[in-house]
């Protein structure tokens, strides 16, 4: 009979030690992150764009730059690109190279590389095109650069040179339940 309150007084005592204070945190903690939802890989999504139509008579030029950063996460960039020159498809580049009308654009890595880059002086509207980590991309700062001249008139607004060029660049990000983390 002896061994029966010896017995009670263990589990009493294990009871004590597991609910009791800090050291009772520890399973109720453990007990409430097995009933989280588990960790979600999601796509989440950067965009760097330039456009412009030119509305002036005589020839405008145009010229900017942005930077974005890739790292680890990054897993696609895409690249959308689309001009339109008044009157070309009849025309063509009938300046001396497309100095008057044109548009060039050029994406670079971080390592100076170009991995990306167009120039036209005709109507293009190339399908959208998709860089992928080959095995990996330059990690760093990439720079989307445009330069690009046309004309266009403000009068019955029929008559103008545009451009459009964006860029997307598709990140994994891991989104834990009950955060907004991306």
């Amino acid at each position: 009979m002896r061994s029966r309150p010896t017995v009670m007084a263990l589990v009493v005592l294990l009871l004590s030690s597991t609910l009791g204070g800090c050291i009772g945190l520890v399973p109720a903690r453990e007990f409430l992150e097995a009933q989280r939802d588990p960790v979600e890989i999601v796509t989440v999504y950067d965009r760097v764009a330039f456009s412009k139509t030119f509305s002036e008579p005589i020839p405008q030029r145009y010229e900017n730059a942005s930077s974005f950063y890739v790292d680890e996460s990054v897993i696609q960039i895409d690249v959308y690109f689309k001009a339109s020159f008044v009157g070309s498809d009849q025309i063509g580049c009938l300046d001396a190279g497309g100095a008057l009308r044109n548009v060039q654009v050029t994406l670079t890595d971080a390592d100076a590389g170009v991995a990306w880059s167009t120039e036209v002086c005709q109507d293009a509207n190339p399908p959208e095109e998709s860089l992928l980590p080959q095995p990996e991309f330059a990690r760093g700062e990439w720079t989307l650069t445009v330069d690009a001249t046309g004309w266009g008139e403000g009068f019955t607004n029929q008559f103008k040179d545009s451009f459009n060029v964006v860029v997307t660049i598709h990140r994994n990000c891991m989104k834990y339940p009950l955060e907004d983390s991306c």
